[in-house]
């Protein structure tokens, strides 16, 4: 009679088995070959647990007990994000055999809220259970959907990931099943290598076994692999955890590291954004300073805080522009309001015997623009009056100048006797706008460096930055010239509660060496916990940001460049990320097998920054989390995933998407 039952068990498993293979797509993930490739092999087919009845007979208390002090390898389908949906769960004991437990069709037979506190109890003892090690590749996304969506706190896991890592001795290194199957389990290795010619990886993300199963620009990620794919994955993952833990045995703080990783998505106050595949580009807002990803329609609130009204940037305009003579202001004007906008002038800029240049940005068009405004042609003794009416005891030694409280300001070039013959009228504005896309950022505690050509907006971030941080903190502006805090004695409201050195020196120095200087006066004497410093350019500014990073304090900064890349390659400011060495591979490295190098360079020190934010445009930010683990990873050749953030200006809606460094 038993034998009969377990006969009609297997049948029912086997049609529910066919039935959900028949109602899924085919899985894009490199993954899904594994079947394929292994036909010759005759798998035998899973039982597939689909039915109540099969679940009250096959998942009971006695096989929960029965895995106490036990090692389970977990793999799991469906849309893995909070809110989301399990379809399949696999669970494989070492030495026995999966069991696939089909969430999505018991669904249909008993509510969510009863699914897992009745029909499944058993299921759920186990994946709580203390006394049950469970392994995944990456539990976060899972244990953020059992949590969520089933009640389920899934506890005590061995993360393969964290296992990897600390076992290859990468930080933050992107590692999919195919590259742990390589050395650990040679069978799917050659399994998955047969596949990967046939296709490509959808996804590149740290837990590919994970990831979404349809292309890279799909938002969703849905896994819809077989049941057979699940319990080969379950039993893999437990063969793997038994090689790993023997190199582990040594590291006490593992079993906390992964304890850390279960909570990381199911503490984090929104949707995590790891939880979702390469590339695809989601919506974001901030709750308590974490990056969150928006499902639905976010309520207003969470959209990009407002920028000063109209009035107030007229307001701020005028003061600049009527310091023009008054012959050619009426037709500057005119064209500032026809074709360009107040709030989008960059430069004004006057010379000898030329017409006047308006530059400006249009923040929904972007790139620089600029024109001359017709039969505005000046003369010497305009420049005069310019200069006249700002003082000039009021120009530096760099023959700048600025209006006091406020953030505009002038320079100066002069001809081969010393009489000037050309001003630059600079714009300064209060913006929040690239500020609201780095709010976790800002409130990291962390030292961070602002990249970006000329122009893009560096120092409207860095000002910016400088306000939202003196809040809570004792912040010292360095600024030479009134950029950043303005002009006067006092500080533009801009900056909020933060103090500023003007970098005053008694002696003839240029302004980078006395910015060197007063950065470290105020280090010395000013008490700070942030120090904030625009347009670092020379080796000794970049030694005294590290010597400002080694007593604790956190920078804050901007740099000229473009990219990464560029600052690696600027010998003056190379110190900022960790200056480089030359090193001599050895023949059994790694780095030297896979090369054929032996004299490689790379990284000499910890960097002087923790992050790195390049603007790419005033409204586009991509985002370096780990500083030296970026200049690593351009100096090896190696993967490098960033953030890049984007800002519809129109709208206020903030963009973000994870993509390889290199391919833009």
């Amino acid at each position: 009679m038993e034998e009969e039952q377990e006969e009609e068990l297997t049948a029912k498993g086997s049609v529910a088995e066919s039935k959900a293979a028949g109602d899924e797509p085919k899985s894009s993930s490199i993954l899904t070959g594994v079947l394929e490739a292994l036909e010759d092999d005759e798998l035998e087919p899973v039982f597939v647990i689909a039915a109540p009845e099969e679940a009250e007979q096959r998942l009971t208390m006695d096989w929960a007990k029965s895995l106490h002090q036990n090692v389970v390898g977990v793999a799991a389908s469906g849309c893995l994000v909070r809110h989301g949906r399990l379809e399949h769960i696999a669970i494989c004991a070492e030495k026995e055999e999966p069991v696939v437990v089909d969430i999505k069709g018991l669904s249909q037979h008993c509510s969510e809220e009863r699914l897992f506190g009745e029909l499944l109890q058993p299921l759920k003892e186990v994946l709580e259970s203390p006394q049950v090690v469970k392994v995944c590749h990456d539990c976060r996304p899972v244990a953020d959907l059992l949590a969520d969506t089933y009640d389920v706190r899934l506890g005590l896991c061995f993360d393969t990931v964290e296992a990897w890592e600390r076992l290859e001795s990468k930080q933050q290194r992107p590692v999919d099943l195919e590259e742990l199957a390589r050395k650990y389990d040679h069978e799917l290795s050659n399994a998955l290598q047969e596949d990967a010619k046939r296709q490509k990886p959808a996804t590149a993300r740290v837990y590919d076994f994970m990831a979404s199963s349809s292309s890279s620009s799909c938002t969703e990620p849905v896994i819809s692999w077989k049941p057979e794919l699940l319990a080969m994955i379950a039993e893999t993952l437990v063969r793997m955890s038994g090689e790993m833990g023997g190199a582990l045995q040594q590291q006490a703080d593992f079993p906390d590291a992964c304890r850390q990783r279960l909570e990381e998505f199911r503490s984090w106050p929104g949707q995590h954004l790891d939880a979702y595949p390469l590339g695809a580009e989601l919506e974001f807002m901030f709750v308590n300073d974490r990056l969150c990803i928006v499902s639905g329609e976010p309520d207003e609130e969470n959209k990009m805080l407002t920028e000063p009204g109209d009035e107030h940037v007229r307001e701020e305009f005028e003061k600049l522009i009527t310091l023009l003579p008054e012959a050619p202001l009426k037709k500057v004007r005119d064209f500032i309001g026809q074709k360009v906008g107040d709030g989008n002038v960059v430069e004004i800029v006057l010379g000898v015997g030329r017409d006047i240049e308006i530059r400006w940005r249009s923040l929904l068009e972007g790139g620089l623009k600029k024109a001359t405004v017709q039969s505005t042609e000046l003369f010497s003794r305009d420049i005069s009056e310019v200069i006249d009416r700002i003082g000039e005891d009021r120009f530096n030694r760099q023959d700048r100048a600025g209006i006091d409280r406020t953030l505009h300001r002038l320079s100066v070039t002069r001809n081969e006797v010393g009489r000037p013959v050309a001003v630059t009228m600079r714009v300064g504005r209060d913006s929040r706008m690239l500020a609201s896309m780095i709010e976790d950022i800002i409130a990291d505690g962390s030292s961070f460096l602002l990249l970006g050509p000329p122009g893009v907006g560096k120092t409207t971030l860095l000002r910016a930055c400088a306000g939202d941080l003196s809040t809570d903190k004792v912040v010292v502006i360095v600024d030479p010239s009134g950029e950043i805090a303005g002009s006067g004695d006092t500080c533009h409201p801009a900056v909020g509660e933060a103090w500023k050195d003007a970098a005053y020196s008694e002696k003839e120095v240029d302004r980078s060496e006395a910015r060197r200087l007063a950065m470290g006066r105020a280090l010395e004497n000013m008490g700070p916990q942030v120090i904030v410093v625009d347009e670092i350019g020379t080796l000794g500014e970049a030694r005294a940001a590290r010597t400002i990073g080694e007593r604790g304090v956190q920078l804050v900064a901007t740099a000229h460049g473009k990219t990464l890349p560029d600052l690696i390659a600027n010998s003056e400011l190379r110190d900022l990320i960790g200056g480089l060495k030359a090193a001599i591979l050895g023949d059994d490295n790694e780095r030297y097998k896979m090369q054929g190098r032996k004299n490689i360079t790379e990284r000499g020190a910890a960097p002087a920054f923790k992050k790195l934010v390049e603007i790419r445009s005033p409204t586009c930010l991509v985002i370096h989390h780990d500083l030296g683990y970026a200049v690593d990873q351009v100096l090896e050749k190696g993967t490098l995933n960033v953030e890049e953030r984007t800002l519809d200006a129109s709208s206020g809606r903030m963009m973000v998407k994870v993509r390889d460094f290199s391919k833009r």
